[in-house]
């Protein structure tokens, strides 16, 4: 069962482990607004809004693409899709600026445009100060940089982008509210299909008993292997919720040497203000890795796990001479991470 709140409406669910957001959403909850163009994370057409509360309690929401979202990663969490954007005939401002400047034609990949544009009025609107943060062209491009569109063309889409903020505030309420619903939590006796460790601990005990079943945190790669191979898993471990995957901080390694601690399950999102203050060239190859949609949901352990020739970060790590602390059953282990490497996808 997975419980979630949808456009500020509670949702209880039942679901296959394998089972992404979008076909939740089109299959099973009937909502066809959001679109499947490539079903690989690509064309943005699927976009969607997941929103998470914070340390200080507010909802805070990030553009994901729903194809390749495991839909039990809903959990507890809060989505958005472009159904709820509108308030009657009130259209939100990113709704109202694409209508105003022409901005779709189509019409396919137009909600998945908007959900990105939401995301982005909606960072602006958590900005907002005595001076709010002006919208760059670099903000602009990493916010629409994963929607591609087949007949419109872009400039009417960035023109939306940059007069959204001058129509009038329709944010639906409950997106203020949305931190006091209450979402219920997961039984104790829920399907251990798609089990959901919150500890290290649990999540060494999960892989115990089952040793078979893969590991997910953005999937964003392993899902391809749902919606290109039609592959299907009977049981998932999903390491998202891990506190201790989840850690970034300061570090001191075992050789003397200051660094990080970049917990397995940290998103490339998360990662991109350390980077730009202390590596700017590895933040401007964050920038070229995916789009917004891959970056927040995409971890470096993930990319760091599958072992491909094709994984963006691994030369930067090895020329920054990053170690790896490992970990199976009580056993733990640091290596260097140029020795992680044995072949082509082996560890």
């Amino acid at each position: 069962m997975i419980n979630f709140m949808l456009n500020g409406q509670p949702r209880h669910c039942e679901a296959p482990p394998d089972t992404s957001v979008l076909e939740l959403l089109r299959e099973t909850l009937g909502q066809t607004g959001t679109k499947e163009g490539c079903a690989s994370g690509d064309c943005g057409a699927c976009t969607v809004a997941i929103g998470e509360a914070g340390p200080d309690g507010r909802v805070r929401y990030h553009s994901a693409n729903a194809c390749i979202t495991p839909a039990h990663q809903l959990q507890d969490r809060h989505l958005v899709t472009v159904e709820g954007l509108a308030q009657g005939e009130s259209l939100h401002p990113a709704q109202a600026a694409m209508v105003d400047c022409h901005a779709s034609q189509c019409g396919f990949c137009t909600p998945g445009i908007v959900m990105s544009l939401f995301t982005l009025h909606e960072s602006q609107h958590e900005s907002v100060t005595a001076f709010p943060a002006p919208l760059t062209p670099e903000r602009l491009e990493a916010a629409l940089g994963g929607n591609l569109c087949r007949c419109t063309g872009y400039r009417p889409i960035r023109d939306a982008a940059l007069t959204m903020s001058d129509y009038p505030e329709q944010r639906p309420g409950w997106l203020d509210l949305a931190v006091d619903a209450t979402v219920p939590t997961r039984s104790p006796h829920a399907d251990d299909t798609f089990l959901q460790p919150t500890t290290l601990d649990a999540l060494i005990e999960a892989r115990r008993h089952h040793p078979e079943a893969p590991i997910v945190a953005g999937a964003t790669d392993l899902w391809l292997d749902v919606t290109q191979r039609l592959a299907r898993f009977e049981r998932l471990v999903d390491v998202t919720r891990v506190a201790e995957l989840n850690v970034l901080e300061e570090a001191t390694l075992e050789d003397g040497r200051e660094g990080w601690w970049i917990g397995g399950a940290v998103t490339y999102a998360r990662l991109e203000p350390l980077f730009a203050e202390h590596y700017p060239a590895f933040a401007h190859l964050l920038h070229r890795l995916g789009s917004a949609q891959v970056r927040n949901r995409g971890t470096l352990g993930g990319n760091i796990a599958n072992a491909s020739p094709i994984g963006d970060s691994m030369p930067v790590l090895i020329a920054l001479d990053s170690e790896l602390v490992l970990r199976r059953g009580d056993e733990r282990r640091t290596l260097p991470i140029d020795q992680f490497f044995l072949d082509y996808r082996r560890t």
